[in-house]
């Protein structure tokens, strides 16, 4: 999240919403911009607490007693944006919200962007990358130095020209430009110039940074740069598969902070209308922890090199270290789908009297009778 935190409106339809909006469900989602939460200094003199209830208000999140939210503040529009809008917050109820980020410590109600650790490093890189950009600029900026020997500068010097030291006022030319030609005074000399550019220390120091802003961020430097060229095969691996701890971990916060809870509002909504292949709501609540299960599969991810990680899942799995269900998630698919899509796939195959896999990897071995007919 860019700014570390996800609101979620939930959305009910009516049965004349659903039909003129061509929808099959009542249960809908609303993305809310985090920055529409208001803050204290957004309250219209409401202060912090509700002056009904009594319930504090923590950066836009009304909460009762024991710190649970209850109702969120917002405002109508984006405080950025000029579309015409009142910036009085207006109060929600928090049970049709979903407010989805990582809680750090106690009594944090709202998020923080997972990039702020890297805010500090990111604006270095700025900063370091505009100079070598200037210093590079200067550095192709070829002047020619013409210095008077016998002090004879000529009628014109001192007036406008392309090539003078002063313009037509008599200020000092002190900029530079490309392939420009300094005419210089009598009795003056110049240092040599030269401003080593491109510099051989930039790379080192931009990788340097990006790797605390990988740090920062529980990432490596390659997943933040994009650059492999300095690492080999093992080196790589192993970062990818921290890089894939990390990935693990928001996705499984994501599941059950967001995804599961968004399932089961959807079952139960479906449920409550009657919607043809759903349970009807007696059904429902007698297995009410079956209905709700679901496997929450993530995008599958390519090994470096898949001989090598098929060869080690396949002993694996011989082993009883790890099972099929747990590959074929890694890989971003549902195992009893492959055994099915398998199993079309052998069903067809014999039906068109093609060779299975395991006759062309295992072929029948010869019998001693064709052995002594292919010797006769």
């Amino acid at each position: 999240f860019p700014t570390g935190e996800l609101l979620l409106r939930y959305v009910w339809f009516t049965p004349q919403e659903m039909r003129r909006r061509g929808r099959r469900t009542p249960f809908g989602l609303q993305l809310i911009e985090a920055e529409r939460i208001a803050d204290e200094s957004e309250y219209g003199g409401t202060g912090d607490r509700n002056r009904d209830s009594g319930n504090l208000i923590r950066n836009g999140v009304e909460v009762d007693s024991y710190g649970m939210p209850v109702a969120y503040w917002l405002l109508d529009t984006h405080p950025n944006d000029i579309a015409i809008g009142t910036m009085v917050p207006k109060r929600h109820d928090a049970a049709m919200f979903r407010h989805v980020f990582v809680r750090e410590r106690i009594g944090q109600y709202r998020g923080s962007s997972w990039m702020a650790a890297a805010i500090n490093w990111l604006y270095k890189l700025g900063v370091y990358t505009d100079n070598e950009m200037m210093a590079s600029a200067l550095s192709s900026c070829v002047m020619l130095l013409i210095k008077t020997i016998d002090g004879d500068t000529g009628e014109d010097f001192g007036k406008a020209s392309s090539g003078d030291s002063t313009d037509a006022d008599g200020n000092k030319l002190d900029h530079m430009s490309p392939g420009m030609v300094h005419h210089m005074a009598v009795g003056e000399d110049v240092a040599p110039f030269n401003p080593g550019r491109p510099n051989a220390q930039a790379d080192p120091w931009i990788t340097l940074i990006l790797r605390s802003i990988g740090v920062s961020m529980d990432l490596g430097y390659e997943a933040i740069s994009r650059d492999h060229s300095k690492t080999n095969f093992s080196g790589q691996r192993g970062e990818e598969l921290e890089n894939r701890r990390r990935y693990r971990q928001v996705n499984s916060f994501l599941k059950w902070r967001m995804l599961a809870p968004v399932y089961d509002c959807w079952i139960r909504a479906n449920v409550l209308i009657g919607t043809d292949g759903f349970p009807a709501a007696p059904e429902y609540v007698a297995n009410y922890d079956q209905y709700r299960k679901a496997d929450w599969i993530s995008d599958g991810r390519e090994w470096i090199d898949p001989v090598k990680e098929q060869q080690a899942n396949e002993a694996a799995i011989n082993a009883n270290q790890t099972t099929l269900e747990a590959v074929c998630a890694e890989s971003g698919r549902d195992w009893v789908d492959v055994l099915d899509q398998r199993e079309r796939e052998r069903d067809e195959l014999k039906r068109r009297k093609m060779p299975l896999p395991e006759d062309i990897e295992n072929p029948p071995k010869p019998q001693a009778n064709d052995a002594a007919a292919q010797s006769s």
